[in-house]
């Protein structure tokens, strides 16, 4: 164990509020968040990752997902990672978890006392205890509601959180903005509800090859979808204890305006999301901190012992290089990167390992990543090139990414093709 830094000898309650595709713009829409984090420190957040299974790792046990997987079966979690909240339950905290249907969460069930995931507890079990029908699906599509909406969540988790005792740690998970986008009927109204309902279908079929009006329709949603969540918030909020450390983050962020309308690639679409924590020495607004040193930073807030191989490090005010990997379900293609705080290298790869191409960008001459830049002799892309390169030399990276993936239960595959992944 690393020893913590701090003095502190109290256990504060200890509240994570993650947000599935939640855009690093959206806080400026959302004036509802701005009123209940007057308190906070606003941060930004670099997701070691552009979807929700590669994340969790790095948020909950500080480790990369070709880390914490289990390399026989790469949907359980390996039995010798210590997580976030295995470290606080030793420490003497009731641990809950409530989220919103996510067939990736399922895994991290056994890590909680309390473990709410609309019945998705594992994502290969022979049988699922979610049961959702056909006529489900078409009444959320009409009525163009989530499936597990924020309110709910936060009904259930308000019922787990003042029903126990101090100390609690609590994770809260929600999909409100994940696609389909359902904003509800009110907020549907706004973008014309025959226009949604078409759309919706066709770009469930086409994807990205539908009409121009009809993605343009999907983004549109997608932000009546911010709205709706922001409408939400002061439930998800107001029962949390004025005294409780209160990390709100995205797990990703969501491609709208780069070629693609989902979270696959390594852009900062993607990877550079809100972060809001508040804690009287959090640090100052503006820092950007790696969701690798997220559960690091909590330990030492909360005096515990940061373990061995945890590979982040306690936040210290200073940005730091962030390697990213990301497998796209959609896509079939594995994306691997590194982000300094000043330039970004991506590449992309096949199912096999085979290299497809190569994207460098200069964040401080175009920080929205439209001009990659080709010339190989560049010197700021040889020296991110040169960083990339060792850490798929000294990690064995390549070897360690490329792993088939288990089949996951029929009921997981059913809510992944409604999320979009299939």
């Amino acid at each position: 164990m690393r020893q913590s830094k701090t003095n502190e000898s109290d256990n504060p309650d200890v509240v994570l509020l993650t947000i599935d595709c939640w855009r690093h713009d959206a806080p400026s829409e959302m004036p509802h968040l701005q009123g209940l984090t007057t308190d906070f420190r606003r941060h930004e957040a670099v997701c070691q990752a552009a979807a929700t299974n590669g994340v969790f790792p790095t948020i909950l046990a500080s480790q990369y997902s070709y880390e914490a997987y289990r390399t026989d079966d790469p949907d359980l979690l390996d039995d010798s990672i210590v997580t976030l909240p295995e470290l606080l339950s030793r420490r003497g905290y009731e641990t809950g978890a409530f989220l919103a249907s996510n067939p990736f969460l399922g895994k991290w069930s056994a890590q909680f006392d309390e473990f709410w995931n609309d019945g998705m507890r594992s994502q290969n079990e022979d049988e699922n205890r979610s049961e959702y029908t056909e006529f489900d699906r078409l009444r959320n599509l009409l009525t163009l509601e989530s499936r597990v909406t924020a309110s709910e969540i936060a009904s259930r988790a308000r019922g787990w959180f003042v029903g126990g005792d101090s100390p609690r740690f609590l994770w809260m998970h929600l999909m409100d903005t994940h696609a389909p986008y359902y904003p509800g009927l009110r907020r549907g109204a706004a973008v014309g509800l025959l226009k949604s309902y078409y759309s919706i279908v066709q770009y469930s079929r086409q994807r990205m090859d539908a009409p121009e009006y009809v993605l343009d329709t999907i983004r549109d949603l997608y932000w009546e979808c911010v709205g709706r969540l922001d409408d939400q918030l002061q439930a998800v909020m107001e029962f949390l204890p004025d005294d409780a450390i209160v990390v709100v983050m995205a797990d990703h962020g969501e491609e709208l305006y780069h070629g693609n309308i989902g979270h696959a690639r390594l852009y900062e679409e993607c990877v550079r999301v809100p972060l809001f924590v508040k804690r009287p020495d959090a640090g100052t607004d503006g820092s950007t901190i790696r969701q690798l040193d997220i559960a690091p930073t909590i330990a030492t807030w909360v005096n515990t012992d940061i373990p061995d191989g945890w590979a982040g490090e306690p936040h210290d005010g200073e940005p730091r290089e962030s390697l990213m990997i990301n497998h796209s379900h959609g896509r079939e293609q594995v994306y691997i990167g590194l982000r300094t705080p000043t330039a970004k290298l991506i590449e992309a790869y096949d199912p096999e390992g085979n290299k497809m191409g190569t994207e460098f960008y200069d964040l401080v001459e175009d920080p929205t990543e439209q001009d990659p830049i080709a010339d190989r002799s560049n010197p700021g892309r040889q020296t991110v090139s040169e960083k990339l390169d060792a850490y798929k030399r000294d990690e064995d990276l390549l070897t360690r990414v490329f792993t088939d993936q288990a089949s996951a239960a029929d009921a997981v595959q059913q809510r992944l093709e409604e999320l979009g992944y299939k």
